[in-house]
């Protein structure tokens, strides 16, 4: 015979529920407000806004908070500040939200980490869509960014992501990177004073974005070494398809420029940098353009249809062309002036209205098997 076994009370059920239980705060059916809801909410808690306007929101101290939009979820902020400001969380994520015409940044995001911002519209901000900053791990992915009266997203954190957005019509950069080991990767930009900014912050990369229409440079590097500019394309920027100045060890690699308004590529007081495989087609300058740029290296570039010269130098010391291809510029092939110790190694000239190659005030100018 088994040992008969007492039954617990129904009373006593609840004390031994779980505790801690993420809970699914609806507004305004639970809160009134947004605020509120945040107020309201604790770690694991997700937030979801029903259709309507609502004002701006702090989320400050949270973690592992989730926000998220129904269809028809607008965030109008009332007062002069930002849409959503999130300072000191960790594991936030924003979904399917809107936000209009905030008086400063559609979302700020301040010395968090882990925060995910994907599939929002921020539309008209007085200043960025979305700025992060002092911080690490943010992720911004899939949003469409449009009419900021500063940037797109400005990034100046450590290790975040910038995806799949789609950014335009930005009265500054579409994209601006401030800060260390970041990604900008699959984004399209269009319409925006210039594209895509890396400036003073070391070890980005930004890959296979597509850039157009831009006022300025579709790619600008400035102040910053060890960058990547790899597999882009930049489709009729107003100035520089891609602009290197004053950052050295700068690699370019794979991309290609049309119909840039002045050069497709230009390497300015960079030293170290090295341009391989991409290619400039259009340019109404030179097709790429080495100025006060020592050491640099370019391999296995090509230059079409320039309406300056194909590939161009000047004020630069120990430089390396190597197997590239200058085609119908016209102006010279391959164009060197004020400078030493160049290596130029089976370059190819072909159909260019100046001449093939034109040295002037250069020495040290060593050729090996160059089709001129």
């Amino acid at each position: 015979m088994h040992p008969r076994i007492p039954l617990l009370s129904f009373a006593l059920l609840p004390l031994l529920a779980p505790q801690g239980l993420a809970a699914v705060i609806r507004v305004p059916q639970d809160q009134p407000t947004i605020q509120a809801a945040v107020d309201a909410a604790g770690a694991g808690d997700e937030i979801v806004v029903a259709k309507g306007h609502w004002d701006a929101v702090l989320i400050a101290g949270k973690t592992s908070l989730v926000l998220r939009g129904k269809p028809g979820c607008e965030i109008v902020p009332s007062g002069p500040g930002n849409g959503i400001d999130v300072q000191s969380c960790t594991g936030v994520i924003l979904e399917r939200l809107e936000v209009r015409n905030a008086a400063s940044s559609g979302i700020v995001i301040t010395d968090s980490q882990d925060v995910l911002v994907s599939k929002c519209s921020i539309v008209n901000p007085g200043t960025a869509c979305i700025a992060a900053s002092t911080g690490s791990a943010v992720r911004i992915e899939r949003n469409s960014l449009r009419g900021a009266a500063a940037q797109g997203v400005s990034l100046a954190t450590s290790r975040s992501v910038v995806e799949k957005n789609d950014i335009s019509d930005c009265q500054n950069d579409g994209v601006t990177v401030g800060g260390t080991f970041n990604v900008v990767r699959n984004n399209r930009v269009k319409g925006c004073n210039r594209g895509i900014a890396i400036s003073g912050g070391p070890d980005n990369l930004l890959i296979e974005n597509k850039v157009e229409d831009s006022l300025g440079d579709g790619i600008s590097v400035f102040g910053a070494s060890r960058n990547h500019v790899q597999g882009n394309r930049i489709t009729r920027p107003g100035q520089a398809g891609i602009t290197v100045s004053s950052a050295d060890y700068t690699l370019v690699l794979g991309n290609v420029v049309l119909m840039a308004g002045a050069n497709g590529i230009v390497v300015f007081n960079s030293d170290f940098a090295r341009l391989l495989e991409n290619r400039s087609s259009q340019a109404k300058q030179s097709g790429v353009l080495f100025s006060s740029a020592d050491d640099g290296l370019a391999m296995d570039n090509l230059a079409t249809s320039s309406k300056g010269d194909g590939f161009s130098t000047f004020g630069c010391d120990r430089c390396h062309l190597m197997q590239n291809r200058a085609v119908q510029s016209k102006g010279n092939g391959f164009d060197l002036s004020s400078g030493q110790d160049f290596f130029l190694v089976r370059n190819v000239a072909k159909k260019n209205k100046g001449q093939s190659l034109d040295l002037l005030t250069v020495s040290g100018v060593v050729q090996v098997d160059n089709r001129f």
